[in-house]
């Protein structure tokens, strides 16, 4: 099955950038993550996203900062894609009907997904 390519640490860092409003230095992205982490793993985090083109790494002065490559949008429509289409070519109808079931309870969710299906 295809894989998300985030790990924990790494969806927890992109949404502190996704939701910064501009660049960040590692120390500023381990406060707002807040959870005890080193800094050495969260710079070396930082590193990797860098090197998979999620985050813009920048030199200034002595360190770097780092700013998002890609929207949370772009990124998430394209590894969703993924992911669904490997799922529906493995499982095919069992994958759509649980997935209307999952949303069986949520009327809004329904009148989401109709009105996407009529769009195409």
């Amino acid at each position: 099955m295809a894989r998300v390519i985030l790990g924990e640490l790494e969806q927890k860092i992109m949404h502190v950038m996704w939701e910064s409003k501009g660049s960040l230095k590692p120390s500023e992205v381990l406060e707002r993550i807040g959870e005890g982490y080193a800094y050495t793993t969260i710079m070396t985090s930082l590193v990797r996203l860098s090197g998979k083109g999620l985050l813009k790494r920048e030199k200034v002065g002595k360190a770097y900062k780092y700013s998002c490559a890609k929207s949370k949008e772009s990124f998430l429509k394209k590894n969703l894609s993924k992911v669904f289409s490997t799922l529906f070519d493995d499982y095919g109808d069992l994958v759509i009907s649980q997935f209307v079931d999952t949303l069986a309870d949520d009327p809004e969710s329904i009148r989401k997904l109709k009105k996407a299906i009529d769009e195409k």
